[in-house]
């Protein structure tokens, strides 16, 4: 099976930073353009554009209690936003309510665990779980606005974190990482009156091909499931950068089971090491951060996290 995409550069110019500005640039530096439009509607128009078939899903689930009790939720409420989300991601019809009404039992089921989220509070295992498997919600959203989730894999130990800990958690804390994002992509949405949605980066850097385990590339599966039916229109794309020359091995891995829209999402960043080299070998970072808001391990000068730790951190053991 091919690897995915790289994420390609064309000739039109980018409004970031200069390329000269990143670290480490060289002086002749010259940033490569992204191609790939991240695409932010307003969502007035998405509304006005969808009345007849929000009013149709809304008609169809207006009996459940279970959504009529959320109509006026402090965070994420169930209105026309967050059902217009469903129509885009399933269409009209009965897909969209099949999605709704999973979701609505999702939350109820999950409603402890939700609360505690929406309170800004972590998981309640994320403190063990992040010192075997490192992400997080980066503090800082890119220049479009978009919730920005950081995956340090190749310092990960997702061997022992599966040793150690059932599917059902690591998928949970996986679910739970998603909540936080869309709480952000919701309340910027309602804020900018644009569709936002979050941006994924995976760094690869210093991952091995005895690093991976197929349990964990299944809990990812069930995790990359579950967000498409529970958090519509959330993830915008999924970068990895420093991407070992193995990767068309375990591709074929990842195809068998993640959702295909989710790994339609995935493109590399052509940056081998941005450790020692400059972000602006990628097209994508300098087209989405400043300097000052990437992380310095990505080849930016922004600040670390107790969590992702400095560039030099050990891998997990």
């Amino acid at each position: 099976a091919s690897p995915p995409p790289e994420c390609p550069a064309h000739r039109s110019s980018s409004a970031g930073a200069a390329a000269t500005e990143w670290p480490r640039a060289p002086k002749d530096a010259k940033q490569k353009p992204l191609k790939i439009k991240r695409d932010q509607p307003n969502v007035d128009d998405l509304l006005q554009k969808h009345a007849a078939d929000i009013v149709t899903l809304r008609a169809a689930v207006a009996s459940d209690k279970l959504f009529a009790d959320g109509a006026n939720n402090r965070i994420i409420p169930y209105d026309d936003i967050w059902l217009l989300r469903f129509i885009l991601s399933n269409g009209k019809g009965k897909s969209a309510e099949k999605a709704v009404r999973a979701t609505l039992e999702y939350r109820a089921k999950n409603a402890d665990l939700l609360t505690r989220c929406a309170a800004g509070e972590d998981h309640p295992l994320a403190a063990n779980l992040r010192k075997l498997t490192i992400s997080e919600i980066y503090e800082t959203p890119t220049e479009a606005g978009e919730p920005v989730q950081l995956i340090r894999a190749g310092k990960s130990n997702v061997k022992k974190l599966m040793d150690t800990y059932s599917a059902d958690e690591v998928v949970e804390n996986m679910n739970y990482q998603k909540e936080q994002a869309f709480i952000r992509c919701d309340e910027s949405t309602r804020r900018t009156r644009r569709l936002i949605k979050m941006v994924t980066v995976v760094d690869m850097h210093s991952q091995r091909f005895s690093d991976n385990d197929k349990r964990f590339y299944k809990a990812l599966g069930r995790a990359s499931k579950d967000s498409e039916m529970f958090y519509p229109q959330l993830l915008e794309i999924t970068v990895g950068i420093n991407v070992p020359s193995y990767m068309n091995l375990i591709w074929p891995i990842a195809k068998r089971v993640m959702p295909a829209k989710t790994l339609a999402k995935f493109r590399i960043c052509s940056a081998k090491d941005t450790v020692t080299q400059s972000a602006v070998l990628c097209p994508f970072a300098p087209a989405v951060f400043q300097p000052s808001t990437l992380v310095e391990f990505l080849g930016g000068a922004g600040p670390t996290t107790e969590v992702l730790g400095p560039v030099d951190r050990p891998k997990a053991l």
